[in-house]
């Protein structure tokens, strides 16, 4: 199997592209015109946490670089972010290892499917920091022996000091408490959500069982953020300068998917804001 990779000239970010971010400043690379690097910069590297009356906020102050990558095999198309411009190269590898391996996971399984008419893979940036990057990948999937096309979203969020995945039980202590918010309605519709309303998303939680009842939800919470040979959760969680976000496996005839925010102000009392900010 021959793979290609391919440095997207990024121009200009925008909604409609393959590729889009929460920061607008970006640089090309002189060396060579035709690469192009997205920068997510804020001179600041305060993190602003007060009392229970403020809201938590990351400020998003990376000095490294994202270069938007694309792997591309017959009907597929798979974008990506790879990270340039971290001092501990080691580092640098093994994040951009974790973020190859989750967007190109169980690809041989498509590359297989003579029935594939298309496969595309775009991306979101939700939150880059030196400490924790978070990132949404946006799934298309049509074959011939589909009537519809599957849409699917996932997500990867990374400890950028340690270089490791972090998922919804490491960044929430208390299932119970995350619950307790979801049922009265504590949270917003995320912005890239254009489906649903907060009326409907509210009326899709207490229908579900696996979302309606602690017990059973609290299942769903262990078992979330799982990208292995195929996506295996029902729950996918990524994190913004102040909010946790959080993607809801739905089925084709309700729209795929719905993600939904919650302040980590309201999270506080269960919230491990050690892996959202470094120490001081």
């Amino acid at each position: 199997m021959q793979k290609i990779l391919v440095i997207i000239v990024v121009i200009a970010i925008s909604f409609c592209g393959c590729t889009q971010f929460h920061g607008d400043s970006s640089v090309t690379n002189e060396d060579n015109p035709s690469v192009k690097t997205t920068i997510d910069e804020d001179d600041s590297s305060e993190y602003d946490q007060d009392d229970s009356s403020e809201e938590i906020i990351i400020v998003e102050d990376a000095t490294y670089k994202l270069i938007d990558t694309k792997y591309e095999e017959g009907a597929i198309s798979i974008n990506y972010p790879q990270i340039l411009g971290m001092k501990d190269l080691n580092l640098q590898d093994e994040i951009n290892s974790i973020l190859e391996k989750d967007a190109i996971d169980n690809i041989e399984f498509f590359l297989s499917d003579k029935n594939l008419k298309q496969y595309e893979l775009t991306y979101i940036i939700h939150l880059q920091s030196e400490r924790v990057f978070s990132v949404q990948y946006d799934r298309f999937i049509s074959s011939e022996m589909e009537s519809h096309p599957q849409n699917d979203s996932f997500s990867t969020n990374i400890d950028m000091l340690n270089a490791k995945r972090i998922t919804l039980t490491d960044l929430i202590i208390e299932s119970d408490k995350l619950f307790d918010l979801l049922d009265s309605g504590a949270f917003q519709i995320s912005e890239y959500d254009i489906i649903f309303t907060k009326d409907q998303a509210v009326s899709i939680l207490e229908e579900h069982n696996e979302w309606s009842e602690k017990k059973s939800f609290k299942n769903v919470y262990q078992k979330s953020d799982i990208i292995e040979g195929g996506l295996q959760s029902e729950l996918y969680s990524y994190l913004t300068n102040d909010s946790l976000g959080m993607i809801f496996e739905l089925a084709l005839v309700q729209g795929s998917h719905m993600s939904i925010e919650m302040k980590y102000s309201d999270l506080r009392d269960v919230l491990v804001k050690s892996l959202l900010v470094r120490d001081s």
